[in-house]
């Protein structure tokens, strides 16, 4: 009487290669739709944060005008009652960008010092130490607002100040900043950290629609 030979189960060579492929094809595919699912979730995230960062500013704009107003000259724009001012923010610390270029590191607005209000009248701390009170992630995330005549044009916020997931307010960002479509290409923004006073003005007009669409392309 033959002895049963014993057989050894495992997998061979051709149901290994199968099932190495089947894992490759799901990688090739769930991989991308894993960073796509990232980037949009921070998006989403930047751009909410920029609406409370616009809000923020604007309630802070509203108390500067209101005071200012019996006043010759202004806490906010110097001599004038009016103009164009940007900031941009990282790390607690806050910069002036001026029009014609310039910034000064650390330059933060103190309406007491700059119009001589005194007593109980004068509005409690500066710009940057109201905007830290009203916007949680002032200490947390790097950031620009744009200022025209008491008004906030435009805010945009990110992660840090060289992240490309920038999100804005009042144009949200749906693409990554320097992707296809990103909205801020026509702005030429990359980062908060390069942002220039020309950069987040030109975003700001494009959220109000105060930029020309470009010409149609010539038919073929």
């Amino acid at each position: 009487m033959k002895k049963q030979e014993k057989r050894l189960s495992g997998f061979t060579l051709v149901e290994m290669v199968i099932v190495m492929g089947i894992i490759g094809i799901l990688l090739a595919v769930l991989v991308p739709a894993m960073n796509g699912y990232i980037t949009r979730s921070r998006l989403n995230t930047a751009n909410a944060n920029a609406k409370v960062l616009f809000n923020s500013a604007q309630t802070i704009m509203q108390e500067y005008e209101f005071r200012e107003r019996p006043l010759r000259t202004s806490a906010f724009y110097g001599n004038t009652k009016a103009g164009n001012i940007a900031f941009t923010g990282w790390n607690g610390q806050i910069q002036e960008i001026l029009p014609g270029g310039g910034a000064e590191a650390g330059f933060d607005i103190d309406p007491v010092n700059t119009v001589g209000i005194a007593g109980a009248d004068a509005l409690p701390g500066t710009f940057g130490s109201r905007l830290a009170r009203l916007f949680s992630e002032f200490n947390d995330t790097a950031w620009a607002v744009c200022i025209e005549d008491y008004t906030v044009r435009g805010a945009l916020c990110a992660r840090n100040q060289r992240a490309d997931d920038i999100g804005g307010y009042p144009l949200r960002v749906t693409e990554s900043a320097g992707d296809a479509g990103c909205e801020l290409n026509t702005a030429s923004i990359t980062s908060i950290n390069g942002i220039t006073f020309a950069s987040i003005k030109a975003y700001s007009d494009l959220a109000w629609g105060d930029t020309p669409a470009p010409p149609p392309s010539p038919e073929t």
